[in-house]
């Protein structure tokens, strides 16, 4: 089954690939240079501050999250792990499981809490992000969490440690039990969610009202996640490729040309995703050397 799906992957990426260097073959020079111009420096500006505040509220959740599972760990230090799992994301293929093993691992090593937990922290995070689109999966995980937790407990021959899947399921389900008693922190965190993920579509409508006119709301947000979606199953890093040959060919049905489709797909994906690589890794080189400079012994 594993190689079945890994196969489909591989043709799914090459038949991506195919179709972006034929689309590549076919721009016009000069046009795409025109296009590319017409986005003025303050739509600039303004991608780059929504990025950063998109990148300040995501942050802040895994911080609130993590300080809700009694999980010590300071805002500065979030944004480190946050840091770290970025870059692995954009270097690990498709679906993003490289970066949050990362930050389970970081998340332990700074908070000295125990691997379990620290998933815990991962998985309950993850459960937000994916529940604004996937409710019955919040309404399955809330169900009876107690139920599964006991039915846990009492597996398993008697004085014998439980296994670290085991210990997680368990730390996961201890979470989700509180989150069940804190209504307003899970609202708050729902809500968090659900605005980060409006940010992108408002990122795209913004630079596509500035080429083609009366681009619709609805239009916008199905061509994200749609592009979003196609990504996961590439096997180039952060789907590179399935995401802009998808959103170009979306946009091309709504009337862009294609030297416009391809400009606000590729400047889209860079301030959606390698800008904030590229911020990751330099504000890991600026922490690095700071903490350097205050212990040198470090």
């Amino acid at each position: 089954m594993f190689r079945i799906k890994s196969v489909v992957k591989i043709v799914f990426t090459l038949a991506v690939t195919a179709l972006m260097i034929y689309a590549l073959s076919t721009l016009d020079t000069e046009s795409l240079i025109y296009s590319l111009k017409r986005v003025s420096l303050q739509t600039v500006l303004i991608m780059v501050g929504m990025q950063i505040f998109s990148q300040f509220l995501v942050t802040w959740q895994w911080y609130k999250i993590s300080e809700f599972a009694g999980v010590p760990l300071s805002f500065l230090d979030m944004l480190v792990v946050n840091s770290q799992g970025t870059i692995i994301d954009s270097i690990t293929p498709g679906v993003k499981v490289g970066g949050e093993v990362t930050r389970a691992l970081q998340i332990k090593n700074k908070s000295g809490c125990s691997g379990e937990q620290a998933a815990a922290v991962v998985a309950v995070q993850k459960l937000f992000s994916l529940g604004v689109f996937f409710l019955p999966l919040l309404i399955i995980v809330f169900a009876a969490p107690n139920r599964i937790m006991n039915a846990l407990k009492k597996s398993g021959k008697r004085n014998q440690e439980p296994g670290r899947i085991k210990r997680f399921v368990l730390a996961f389900l201890e979470q989700v039990i509180s989150l069940r008693k804190n209504k307003r922190f899970f609202t708050a965190q729902l809500l968090l969610s659900a605005a980060i993920w409006l940010i992108y579509p408002l990122k795209l409508y913004i630079l596509a009202a500035h080429t083609v006119e009366g681009v619709g709301v609805l239009f916008v947000i199905v061509t994200t996640y749609a592009a979003y979606l196609v990504a996961m199953f590439t096997i180039f890093p952060g789907g590179l490729g399935g995401f802009e040959g998808t959103m170009t060919g979306m946009l091309l049905t709504a009337g862009f040309s294609q030297n416009d489709a391809f400009v606000v797909a590729v400047l889209f994906r860079f301030f959606s995703f390698w800008l904030v690589m590229l911020f990751s890794i330099a504000f890991l080189f600026v922490y690095k050397i700071s903490a350097k400079k205050i212990n040198p012994n470090s």
